[in-house]
């Protein structure tokens, strides 16, 4: 009986590796740069924050404290660089997605249960609004801090106060909306869908300014650039690829990985993505093998030279999926969120090559 069953899984994984060859590796591995403009991520804690996965992370407009939150539903406000606790929340059922207020004064979250919760973080009390039925998957505040827009699996954006009053929706992507960008200025909003299409928005009129359909699988992470509002998407095609502020393509880079979270450093001049390497059948045999199969590599998160493109450093301290990433307003330090519940922090530093 053991002999068959040995047998058995030795088939099971032939067969395994078979298909995945079939199928094709893992994404192509873009090099790293030898010359210009680098930045040099040093490892400096792993805090583990739960046992369930990590959604979002966020420093405060001073660099001092990092909100953390995730499937646990339980946010966590850190010390930087410490990771020592300083405030905690519940969003209860879990929380998806969080943001901060542009004066940091405030966190909101959102939700399994369709809720976005916000609290105050002076004395810690907080307001609860149902947004939809289904679970929402992003939130950001407009950078005047006025607004909040909300969104996710009912396909539609929620445009509201920040009391949560209803302000208007936007309708007209096909699939679940899985991320947003408020425009430096606040007049536009990117958003990335499950339906592959990046839609930039009039946020004061909701009219829909622009549809790109250049991603071939579903856009999983959007930002935008201070100043110029240059927008960077990124999801399970395996690219990364920056538009500007209108719509219009500028680059695609080869990622490296399926893209779960990406963000611009406050100066712009750096984006960081962090991903998954593999999905479907590659998952799997990740599950039976580990993760260094059919020259796969190892790195969960890269960062990235805004101008060229250029990788300047990946990082790898995570084993599993990176799907919260997160600069400091300072620019002195990165947070990567990942599925194991762990939030690394890494300090970061100019260099030239």
């Amino acid at each position: 009986m053991r002999r068959w069953a040995f047998f058995t899984l030795i088939a099971f994984l032939l067969l395994t590796a078979a298909a995945a060859i079939a199928l094709g590796g893992e994404p192509p591995q873009p090099v790293l740069a030898k010359n210009g403009p680098g930045l040099v991520a040093t490892f400096v804690r792993l805090i583990s924050t739960s046992d369930k996965p990590v959604r979002a992370v966020s420093f405060d407009v001073q660099s001092a404290t990092l909100a953390v939150t995730g499937v646990d539903g339980r946010v966590r406000i850190l010390a930087v660089p410490g990771g020592q606790p300083v405030r905690e929340f519940v969003h209860p059922g879990g929380a998806t997605a969080l943001d901060r207020s542009p004066d940091g004064r405030q966190v909101a979250t959102v939700g399994y249960d369709g809720m976005l919760r916000r609290w105050n973080l002076a004395n810690g009390s907080a307001r609860a609004v149902r947004i939809s039925a289904q679970p929402l998957w992003a939130i950001r505040f407009s950078p005047d801090g006025k607004l909040l827009a909300v969104a996710g699996e009912d396909m539609l954006i929620h445009l509201l106060t920040i009391d949560g009053v209803p302000v208007r929706t936007l309708a007209g992507h096909r699939r679940n909306v899985w991320d947003l960008a408020f425009s430096p200025d606040g007049r536009t909003l990117a958003s990335g869908s499950f339906d592959h299409a990046l839609k930039i928005w009039d946020v004061a009129s909701g009219r829909l300014i622009r549809t790109e359909d250049g991603h071939n699988e579903a856009i999983v992470a959007v930002d935008s650039r201070r100043g110029d509002g240059l927008v960077a998407t990124g999801g399970d095609d395996a690219t990364l690829r920056f538009w500007r502020s209108t719509g219009a393509p500028v680059r695609t880079l080869a990622a490296g990985q399926f893209v779960d979270a990406l963000a611009f450093s406050a100066d712009g001049r750096w984006l960081a993505s962090g991903g998954r390497e593999s999905h479907g059948i590659h998952a799997l045999i990740k599950q039976l093998l580990g993760r260094h199969i059919f020259d796969g590599s190892n790195p969960t998160a890269r960062l990235w030279r805004v101008d060229d493109g250029a990788l300047v450093a990946v990082l790898n301290r995570q084993p599993e999926d990176v799907v919260a990433i997160g600069f400091s307003p300072d620019g002195n330090w990165l947070a990567t969120g990942s599925d194991d519940g762990t939030v690394a922090l890494w300090r970061l530093t100019p260099a030239a090559r």
